[in-house]
């Protein structure tokens, strides 16, 4: 279904996987790591004087990593607060190369062929973000449009799932009920993982970035009789195992 100029100057409102709010961006551009690998790749696969199409650009910083290594960007995205934020930041930084377009990645064709495709949707592990669904209806429009190019490079090029279980404890005082509350919950928190980091499988040098293992959150020190504090005590929650997240790489 086609998007009318209409739609395109009203905030997103449908599924919360179609569109990253902005206030969402702040944490991915805080995330060094993620930071320090999209560059890397970028530099490894982007040449000067490539035509770099991002799909869903966000606050542009991918598409001001591609025009660093000499490269035409189109960037692509569709919300309009972003896009706002996005045009603001790129003229501070003198985003010359790059050229903003107002529209929805999951329709956009370009107007000449392309080098290098970034799409970076991923924040669930596939499971909600348009991240395949974007990059599948791309592939099956440029061919349409461009017959007999071959396919531009995509960054990332593939996404890789890791599952580990997480063994916890629900006996209280010998007693033992599957019940567990908004407290345990919080008790059994995880310092945030960092967002998908991309690898160049196709360049010289590959970006494969390990993963900082997830922080358990200690809880307070128990509170002993008349409310005082067991001095010298601390407790860990009961939960050893912490489960490392998906593991990715392109």
């Amino acid at each position: 279904m086609a998007t009318n100029s209409l739609d395109l100057l009203r905030p997103h409102t449908g599924l919360p996987a179609d569109v990253i709010p902005l206030q969402y961006h702040v944490p991915m551009l805080l995330d060094q790591h993620r930071m320090d690998s999209f560059q890397q790749a970028i530099a490894d696969a982007v040449r000067p004087g490539m035509h770099v199409l991002d799909l869903g650009a966000g606050t542009g910083v991918l598409s001001f990593f591609a025009a660093q290594q000499g490269a035409r960007v189109t960037a692509v995205e569709r919300e309009p607060i972003v896009l706002a934020a996005a045009r603001s930041a790129l003229a501070n930084a003198g985003g010359r190369r790059i050229r903003l377009v107002h529209a929805d990645a999951r329709e956009f064709v370009p107007d000449d062929p392309v080098d290098v495709v970034v799409c970076e949707m991923m924040h669930v592990g596939q499971l909600r973000e348009r991240q395949m669904e974007v990059i599948e209806g791309f592939k099956r429009r440029y061919s349409a449009r461009f017959q007999g190019s071959p396919l531009p490079r995509f960054m990332p090029e593939a996404c890789v799932q890791a599952v580990q279980p997480v063994q916890q404890d629900f006996t209280f005082h010998g007693y033992a009920v599957a019940a567990p509350s908004s407290s345990t919950r919080s008790r059994l928190r995880t310092a945030p993982s960092s967002s998908p980091r991309p690898r160049c499988t196709n360049s010289s040098s590959t970006t494969t970035p390990s993963r900082t293992p997830a922080r358990p959150i200690w809880s307070s020190p128990p509170i002993g009789p008349a409310g005082s504090t067991r001095s010298g005590s601390s407790r860990r929650t009961s939960s050893s195992r912490r489960s490392p997240g998906p593991v990715w790489s392109g």
